[in-house]
């Protein structure tokens, strides 16, 4: 009894399954950039994770064209993979736009915040009970506090705060 011949098959299955997965990425992407606006102020420290990625995919790209073809369904998959890495949100990524806050995954206008705070150099906002930080210097807190619903402001953080009597430093 002889071996069966690799067919292929499962690449392409894979590859079809990745093709869906890099579709629902961009699309997320798309939607998030829609619902936050233009970027502010961006934190990623994933960017040379990123960068690896679009280097690797150019090389795979040239090593195919250049070299023999290891064959179209693996060559079809590699690609999706590095597309795939490259397009997906890294957690430790936040994004501060004009209209809303990215932070992994997630996404929101500033009126779609359950509740919201300014603290230190972050906005931290709640979403489905569970909170998220968003990178947001101090001096982009003034504008920041005229774009976001005052009454969602969270009652544990600088609500009601006396910002004169911190900036002089006296407690009483």
């Amino acid at each position: 009894m002889q071996p069966a011949e690799f067919s292929g098959q499962p690449l392409v299955l894979c590859g079809l399954l990745q093709a869906g997965a890099v579709l629902f990425c961009a699309r997320r992407a798309a939607d998030a950039q829609d619902r936050i606006g233009t970027p502010v102020h961006v934190v990623a420290p994933s960017r040379g994770k990123r960068l690896f990625a679009d280097v690797l995919l150019i090389a795979v790209t040239i090593a195919a064209l250049l070299g023999p073809v290891p064959g179209w369904p693996a060559l079809l998959v590699l690609v999706q993979a590095l597309l795939l890495a490259r397009l997906l949100p890294a957690t430790e990524d936040s994004v501060l736009g004009e209209r809303g806050v990215r932070s992994g995954w997630e996404s929101r206008a500033f009126g779609e915040l359950e509740e919201w705070l300014l603290v230190g150099e972050h906005l931290r906002w709640r979403l489905r009970g569970e909170w998220y930080a968003c990178a947001a210097p101090a001096a982009l807190h003034p504008g920041l506090r005229g774009k976001l619903d005052p009454a969602r402001e969270s009652p544990h953080g600088h609500a009601g705060l006396d910002q004169g009597r911190i900036s002089t430093g006296t407690s009483s």
